[in-house]
């Protein structure tokens, strides 16, 4: 289009996309369409691809086998930084992060000071004086400048624009390595560095979301859609060239293969209410450091015999039995008593069949026993089992990263 002389392009809009007036839109949208997205989610007050043209076994398979490219911008990055804010992010969460070294990334729980988690972020440990939280599902940044605002400590807490892809997948280092000079092959799981990477300032974590070999790059100084657009279709398009010599598939995130890891999302906007003591991984609360928010009530509850409920898997007896992704929790029941609830369902490409990741009764939660799963197209007997579903390579690697850090 022309006026007065100049020549501007046509913008993309929600048009036809079922946006909303107001809304973050990636810096990565047009590439992300481009390559077929067709269907989106909101997550907090973002738009991320869901579907994609190619269907769901051959982005499973990618996966496994060659290397995925997936917008994952909806992780606003909250920064603490300062000479105080190791300690203060130490006081903010479960997790021991004064035993943890510079480039250590880590999943944990930021609880209000009754226990319940308000959020599940992924912390990145820059350096000495700046941490990342990055968070996809809750406005944590309003919690933790007001934990910072209460505090004695010397931290400024902002929001800083670095919206993300992930390259999963076998060949995913292979195919960055073409792109950047930092070692990216001497990082393992759970890992942060700073990098240059296809001529831009990136933020690289080793966190793997879909529990395979990935890489998170987070693009330092890209603005939501437009403004940083550019640098989006440039970070995009770099990786896509490099990747496609090596079967590399865009697409969304693997939340399936997520789910088959025991991976979940917590946060009280969406109706969570979960004690940090009922996740199934205990690593995660850690009483062998100081004080934090919640220590206290979760010290009750551990003295007092553990919470009431525990977070398991849940497993159809039959190959057959097709549970998809649930929208809300669904009941789950032992004759006609209610036992617990599912957080996630999902259909296992690995187990080829229904799962669910479900919070039950503590006295019911035996490995082992069958109960009942009312569903979408069905009544299910599941089977309970311990989490996760399928171990990756990263299950051992964070237990011994997490003692040597």
């Amino acid at each position: 289009m022309k006026k007065n002389g100049v020549a501007y392009e046509n913008p993309t809009t929600g048009m036809g996309f079922g946006f909303e007036p107001r809304g973050r839109i990636s810096p990565f949208f047009e590439c992300a369409n481009a390559a077929g997205a067709h269907s989106y989610k909101r997550h907090l007050n973002s738009y991320m691809a869901w579907s994609y043209g190619t269907g769901a076994e051959e982005h499973y398979r990618a996966l496994h086998e060659a290397a995925t490219l997936a917008d994952v911008h909806s992780l606003h990055v909250i920064q603490v930084q300062g000479p105080d804010a190791l300690v203060f992010v130490d006081h903010l969460v479960t997790r021991n992060v004064l035993k943890m070294k510079v480039g250590r990334s880590s999943y944990v729980f930021v609880c209000d000071e009754d226990g319940w988690i308000l959020a599940d972020p992924v912390m990145l440990i820059l350096d000495e004086q700046t941490v990342w939280m990055t968070v996809g599902t809750v406005a944590l940044e309003l919690w933790v400048r007001g934990a910072a605002a209460f505090s004695d400590h010397d931290v400024r807490v902002q929001a800083v624009p670095a919206p993300s892809v992930q390259v999963a997948g076998p060949k995913a280092c292979e195919i960055l390595r073409q792109l950047t000079a930092a070692p990216l092959s001497d990082m393992k799981p759970f890992q942060c560095m700073r990098a240059t990477l296809a001529g831009l300032e990136v933020v690289v974590s080793t966190t793997g979301y879909s529990g395979e070999r990935s890489f998170e790059i987070y693009l330092v100084g890209a603005e939501p859609y437009p403004r940083g657009r550019h640098l989006g279709n440039q970070l995009w398009g770099a990786i896509r060239d490099a990747g496609r010599p090596h079967g590399l598939l865009e697409g969304p995130v693997q939340y399936e293969r997520a789910r088959e890891g025991g991976m979940i999302t917590i946060s009280h906007t969406e109706g969570d209410r979960i004690n940090a003591l009922e996740f199934w991984r205990g690593s995660v609360v850690d009483f062998d450091k100081g004080d934090f928010i919640g220590r206290k009530a979760l010290e009750r509850i551990r003295d007092a015999g553990g919470p009431p409920r525990k977070m398991v898997g849940l497993v159809a007896t039959e190959p057959n039995i097709r549970i998809e992704t649930g929208e809300w929790d669904m009941p789950i029941y032992d004759g006609e008593r209610m036992i617990g609830s599912t957080r996630h369902c999902s259909w296992s490409r690995h187990l080829q069949r229904g799962i669910a990741i479900a919070l039950i009764d503590r006295a019911e939660a035996v490995v082992g026993r069958i109960c009942t799963l009312p569903h979408a197209t069905g009544v299910a007997d599941m089977e309970v089992v311990e989490l996760p579903f399928v171990r990756s390579k990263n299950d051992a690697k964070e237990t011994s990263a997490q003692s040597v850090s």
